[in-house]
C-alpha cells in the first residue's frame, strides 16, 4: 500500500466521494478549508464554501447517490503540503422523486482539486475545479 502525502490525498478525495454517495453535505463540506474556491460545473463564476455547501445540499436533495468511480487518476506535489489531483469521477444517480420504476442516470465529470496539509496534519481541499466530461465520439 502506497503511503506518504499523495496516498493520503487520494484517501481523502474517496472519503469526500462516499460522504455524497451516502447523502452527508456536512461530512462533504468537511474536506473543504474556510478558505476553499472553486468552479463548480454549473456555475456560471468561481465562488468559496458558503455557496458550495449550499450547492451540495441542494444537489443531494436532487438525487439519490448510488454509487462513484474515480478513474484517470494524476497526482502530484508541487510543494511540501500541497497536492494537486487529477481524475473523471463517474456517478450513478436516481433523481428525486424516482420515477416508476426508479430510473437511474449516469454522469462523468473531470475534476481537479487542490489540497493543503493543515497544521494538524489532516488535509483540505483548498481549491477545485470541474467539467462534465465530453460524450465519447461515436464509435
Amino acid at each position: 500500500m502506497a503511503t506518504g502525502p499523495i496516498a493520503e490525498v487520494w484517501q481523502a478525495e474517496e472519503d469526500l466521494w462516499q460522504a455524497a454517495v451516502y447523502g452527508s453535505a456536512q461530512t462533504f463540506m468537511s474536506f473543504y478549508a474556510a478558505s476553499w474556491v472553486g468552479w463548480q460545473i454549473t456555475e456560471p463564476l468561481a465562488y468559496g464554501k458558503r455557496a458550495m455547501a449550499a450547492s451540495i445540499k441542494a444537489a443531494l436533495a436532487k438525487a439519490d447517490y448510488v454509487s462513484y468511480l474515480l478513474t484517470d487518476k494524476v497526482a502530484n506535489q508541487p510543494a511540501p503540503g500541497l497536492v494537486n489531483v487529477y481524475f473523471r469521477a463517474s456517478f450513478v444517480f436516481r433523481p428525486k422523486p424516482p420515477g416508476n420504476p426508479p430510473n437511474l442516470s449516469f454522469t462523468t465529470q473531470r475534476v481537479h482539486h487542490v489540497w493543503q496539509q493543515q497544521k494538524n496534519g489532516s488535509w483540505k481541499m483548498v481549491a477545485g475545479m470541474g467539467a462534465y466530461d465530453p460524450e465519447e465520439p461515436d464509435k
